[in-house]
């Protein structure tokens, strides 16, 4: 009974050092507190070898030691979520710190030159975005440039190719009225050259 009573003392004091942990904590009360912790198990853990011990004066050895393993077990459980609190404890205090650290840190020239930094950001980010649009404008004209150069240039192509039909029909009707004129002067010639008496050869003496 006093056994149990000491386990149930255990968890208590265990229960108000928890509650008395609060953020941020010291390095000294931390030490402290994990120093308490490691006492009390070394204390259980002495405690039950003694127990131990006792139960093999008993009539009934086994159901002593499940009974002695029950209470270290409990009051092993209870030293655990102590710790566990206690390092949740000293997290928060260090990231606390940190962040104090940091607040501290952040002077008014820092925070202008921050601001200095975003808006300078965004007037590259606007200067981007205006030759961006930019440059689509210019590729636009030089599209609908390069298109209309196309098309006087086709245009030009065919009025070349219609003024070169032209001289070539020109020049081919001169051909044939050539062509007619040689004609009628060949025949005109063929036809003088028989109409012309043939002379008979002179008598021989």
């Amino acid at each position: 009974m006093k056994k149990l009573i000491a386990a149930c003392l255990i968890s208590c004091c265990g229960l108000c050092a928890q509650a008395q942990l609060s953020v941020p904590i010291s390095e000294d009360q931390a030490r402290a507190e994990q120093t308490r912790i490691n006492n009390e198990r070394e204390e259980l853990d002495a405690q039950y070898v003694l127990q131990e011990a006792d139960c093999y004066q008993r009539f009934a050895v086994n159901d002593c030691f499940r009974e002695v393993r029950a209470r270290k077990r409990v009051s092993i459980e209870a030293l655990r979520r102590q710790e566990i609190v206690l390092n949740d404890v000293k997290r928060k205090t260090k990231a606390f710190e940190q962040g104090k650290q940091a607040q501290e840190k952040i002077s008014p020239a820092a925070l202008k030159q921050d601001a200095d930094s975003r808006e300078s950001v965004q007037i590259q980010h606007k200067e981007r975005l205006d030759r961006a649009q930019e440059k689509k404008i210019d590729a636009s004209k030089r599209e609908m440039q390069s298109g209309a150069d196309t098309n006087q240039l086709s245009g030009a192509i065919g009025a070349s190719t219609q003024g070169s039909g032209k001289q070539a029909q020109q020049a081919f009707e001169e051909k044939q009225r050539s062509a007619q004129v040689r004609k009628a002067q060949r025949d005109k010639s063929l036809a003088e050259k028989s109409a012309k008496p043939i002379r008979p050869l002179p008598a021989q003496p």
